[in-house]
């Protein structure tokens, strides 16, 4: 049976003859796939202007030998460059990308990188299943990509084999249907140095803290219950990468982390060298997570810089707002998530074609808010998480915003939370800004009955909070009204399809979460 209508994205589309009932394709997933598009268009083009580099660089000491053995042995060659010649950038093998889609499904991604990515001569789709191999080829032949190889293997050992011939990629894409962790090995293995591995996780409910057990079995941390799990789910999936990049000697620099839905999705740069490898330790810690105040800190594995966010060696293991024993989760990747000059690179190349991408105002709104992010600020609050700790009246986003402005510090977004609140302010602050809140606005009698209520609200705040509303007390994404989290029209990922391969694992339903994301009603 065949699609009932034509589905086109970007510059491909299906073909008339692909049933999308045997073969997933995921339409809400258009945004993960424009997505993906941008940051090749920009990783490619940096990559290109280094191996411009390299070339005049080569040139140029090529030229320097050359000159150099012509005045002093009499004609002999020296590199392979003949005397008296130079070997110029126009002569030099252009620059070309190959990509690898490791599980391509339908194809319509693999004919979007070949149709739509500049500077890419050659992508490899695999996908494990016989009718989604044919569905590809029909794809590819319907939208004339002739740059287009398939293969049928289990994409493990597909990327293991292409490593030990060395045949690298530029850039590997890992989106399977729940989760990528045994994936991550034949992937770095088969990435070049300095190429880009993009992942894609499904199985947030894990990563959350719903199934601890099973989130250290797949990603070797556990997850803990906290309103920043969104984040720190992320952080899970970053840190199982760069630890398993650390065996191989090899070291990750994120350049964009996104949640999004009901889904991670991680664009990181992968790169050689046995020093750096090693010091990726430093971007490891430990949660100390409290489950009845939401406090959370970070103990990092190795020493970090002085004056590092929510860093420091806990001299116990009670929660110093609560009272309560705190849980140990992790670890996860402490250091920054994104590249805030790749992101600006992202957001300069769509603003140059606005209408390139099906989703674009939405695109411009997540790369708005990420860009907008604290960089060294792991984890957030989420306020109305801390008014339900104490039972207080909320209080109004402005005014505490302008709270936080009024004593010396600052705050942004998340990208992961609509109401999520990073900022330079320390814990015991924040906590005594709804202390003088509550003076204002008192608990009633009967909950103050509570123990730990009590012991967190009978501390003396140790400063005076100012709720006079500032004009500046507000998220400038959300003062630019930009579409920042997007109604679903279709709830979750669609559920495997019959006779997929063994790659597509099967994964639970999300639809609670993806009640939540809305359009933003400023």
């Amino acid at each position: 049976m065949s699609t009932a209508k034509v589905v086109k994205e970007g510059r491909a589309m299906l073909a008339p003859d692909v049933s999308t009932d045997k073969v997933f394709y995921n339409p809400v997933q258009e945004f993960n796939r424009d997505l993906s598009c941008l940051v090749l268009t920009v990783f490619f083009e940096k990559l290109k202007l280094r191996h411009e580099d390299a070339v005049k660089r080569r040139n140029a000491k090529a030229s320097v030998n050359s000159g150099s053995v012509e005045n002093h042995n009499d004609n002999k060659s020296e590199a392979g460059v003949p005397n008296g010649t130079k070997t110029d950038a126009g002569n030099a093998k252009p620059f070309s990308a190959k990509i690898l889609d490791v599980m391509a499904a339908t194809g319509l991604r693999t004919c979007r990188y070949a149709l739509e990515v500049p500077y890419v001569t050659q992508v490899a789709a695999n996908d494990f299943d016989p009718v989604a191999c044919e569905s590809i080829r029909r794809n590819a032949a319907h939208n004339n990509c002739d740059k287009i190889q398939v293969y049928q293997k289990d994409a493990r050992e597909l990327m293991l084999t292409f490593g030990f011939q060395r045949n690298y990629f530029h850039a590997v894409d890992l989106d399977p249907f729940g989760t990528a962790a045994p994936f991550f090995e034949g992937a770095l293995q088969c990435v070049a140095d300095g190429g880009l591995l993009m992942v894609t996780c499904t199985d947030t409910a894990i990563l959350c803290g719903n199934y601890p057990e099973a989130c250290y079995a797949r990603y070797g941390a556990t997850s803990v219950r906290n309103p920043a799990h969104h984040e720190i789910s992320l952080r899970i999936v970053l840190n199982a990468i760069a630890s398993r990049a650390m065996l191989h000697e090899r070291y990750i620099e994120p350049l964009l982390s996104l949640r999004e839905g009901h889904y991670v999705r991680l664009f990181i740069k992968v790169s050689r060298g046995a020093l750096e490898a090693k010091e990726t330790v430093r971007n490891s810690a430990l949660i100390y997570n409290c489950n009845v105040c939401h406090d959370f800190t970070l103990q990092p594995l190795c020493e970090k810089p002085k004056g590092y966010a929510n860093s420091h060696v806990l001299s116990s293991n009670i929660c110093e707002i609560c009272g309560t024993n705190l849980k140990i989760g992790g670890p996860i990747w402490s250091g920054r998530i994104h590249d805030v000059s790749f992101v600006t690179d992202l957001i300069s190349e769509l603003t140059s074609h606005p209408d390139r991408f099906g989703t674009e105002k939405l695109l411009a709104g997540k790369l708005a808010m990420v860009q907008e992010e604290m960089p060294d600020r792991p984890l957030y609050y989420v306020a109305k998480d801390m008014f339900k700790v104490v039972h207080c009246n909320p209080i109004p986003s402005k005014q505490l915003l302008s709270a936080i402005l009024h004593a010396g510090y600052t705050f942004s977004l998340s990208h992961c939370e609509r109401e999520s609140l990073k900022t330079n302010a320390p814990k015991q602050v924040m906590w005594d800004i709804i202390r003088c809140w509550v003076q204002k606005h008192p608990v009633s009698a009967e909950r103050m009955e509570d123990a730990k209520i009590s012991r967190i609200l009978s501390k003396t705040p140790s400063i005076t909070a100012n709720f006079a509303p500032r004009p500046d007390a507000d998220f400038e994404s959300r003062r630019k009204k930009v579409l920042r989290f997007p109604e679903l029209s279709q709830k979750g990922p669609m559920a495997k399809p019959k006779g997929s391969g063994q790659q597509r694992e099967h994964s639970p339903s999300y639809s609670t979460e993806a009640k939540r994301l809305k359009t933003d009603d400023v």
